[in-house]
């Protein structure tokens, strides 16, 4: 869409290339060859003005450019191992930024498919197109993932729950028996 800019954050420096980096030190070569020279290069080699490559940058950068984001895909990348677990999509989603990734690794985990964003079929190029532009035209759909996104991060990855289940986890494996309280309450 030309009144939209594509913004990619990280790159495959980040977990452990297995390949030779591209020129842009993004993508490995052999990917960007195969599956993104034409989407990413114009006819004369040069990065198309629509895409912005950021490569590594602080968490502090990410968020700002996610607070203006219509859509954010995590991990999209189709050779890639599954994600186990993509604080991206939760940052994404607590950001009001709905998500849209593959059927892969944690991922189902992470975003509610149909309510906080949308997760499509692995390496199918025309199911992540039509989830972009389902999102990016419909605004009340985009906007109720936003809102279910921030419940969904809420509900599922704020402190309180996390620390209150690691604090009966580990109450457990001390006393041998399961602990009902909450921690959390009781230091305050």
């Amino acid at each position: 869409h030309p009144d939209y800019k594509f913004y990619v954050a990280g790159g495959a420096n980040l977990h452990g290339s297995a390949g030779p980096l591209s020129a842009n030190g993004i993508f490995e070569r052999e990917y960007e060859d195969r599956c993104l020279k034409n989407f990413l290069y114009d006819d004369h080699g040069a990065l198309r003005a629509e895409i912005v490559l950021l490569g590594r940058i602080p968490r502090k950068e990410v968020l700002e450019h996610l607070s203006t984001t219509k859509v954010a895909l995590v991990n999209p990348s189709w050779t890639s191992e599954p994600e186990t677990f993509c604080i991206s999509a939760v940052e994404a989603q607590g950001m009001g930024v709905p998500v849209i990734s593959t059927f892969r690794g944690g991922l189902p985990e992470v975003i509610q498919d149909g309510k906080s964003g949308i997760l499509v079929k692995r390496r199918s190029d025309r199911s992540m197109v039509a989830a972009i532009e389902r999102i990016t035209q419909d605004e009340r759909l985009a906007s109720e993932f936003s809102a279910q996104g921030r419940a969904n991060v809420a509900a599922n990855f704020g402190v309180s729950r996390i620390a209150s289940e690691w604090d009966a986890k580990l109450r457990e494996m001390t006393t041998g028996k399961p602990f009902r309280g909450n921690l959390l309450k009781a230091i305050r």
